[in-house]
C-alpha cells in the first residue's frame, strides 16, 4: 500500500491535484515547496502498469515504477505537512461560481479547492494486429 500522510485531510486545500503519477508527484512537491496545501487523487490505475522498469525519469531509469511513486509520496510526506494523498478515481470536475473547482470521486465525496491540476496522463489506443496487446508495455 502506498504512504500516506497522517493527519486527516482538510475540507479546503489550495491545489486539487488529479494524478498520483510522475506529474501529480511533481505537481505535489512544487505546491509543497511554495508553502500551500494540496490533495493528490490517485486511481491506481496506470499507463506503465505491465512494465517493471521505468524509463525517462533521471535516477529512476530502469528501475520498478511502483518504487518511484512510493518513494516520492514517502518523500513529500516526510519532508511537508501540506501534501495528502488519496486513492480514490475522480469523476467529476468542475468550477463553481464562488472561483473554487469541485471534484467529485468515486464514492460521491466531494473534495474543494483554490486551484485545479490534471496530471492524469493519457489513455493509450493498442492497435489491432495480432500479438500487439501481449506485446505492449513489455517488449515495444
Amino acid at each position: 500500500m502506498p504512504p500516506h500522510a497522517k493527519s486527516p485531510t482538510p475540507d479546503l486545500v489550495d491545489t486539487l491535484i488529479v494524478g498520483g503519477g510522475p506529474a501529480g508527484l511533481t505537481s505535489a512537491v512544487t505546491v509543497a515547496r511554495n508553502l500551500h496545501t494540496a490533495i493528490v487523487f490517485d486511481s491506481n490505475d496506470y499507463r506503465n502498469e505491465r512494465t517493471a522498469h521505468f524509463h525517462m525519469l533521471p535516477t529512476w531509469d530502469g528501475k520498478n515504477p511502483i518504487a518511484f511513486r512510493d518513494a516520492a509520496r514517502q518523500n513529500t510526506i516526510d519532508n511537508y505537512e501540506t501534501i495528502f494523498y488519496v486513492d480514490t478515481k475522480i469523476e467529476k470536475a468542475a468550477k463553481n461560481d464562488d472561483g473554487l473547482f469541485e471534484l467529485t470521486d468515486a464514492g460521491g465525496k466531494v473534495w474543494k479547492g483554490r486551484s485545479l491540476v490534471l496530471a492524469s496522463g493519457i489513455i493509450d489506443v493498442p492497435l489491432d494486429i495480432p500479438g500487439f496487446d501481449e506485446c505492449w508495455g513489455r517488449s515495444m
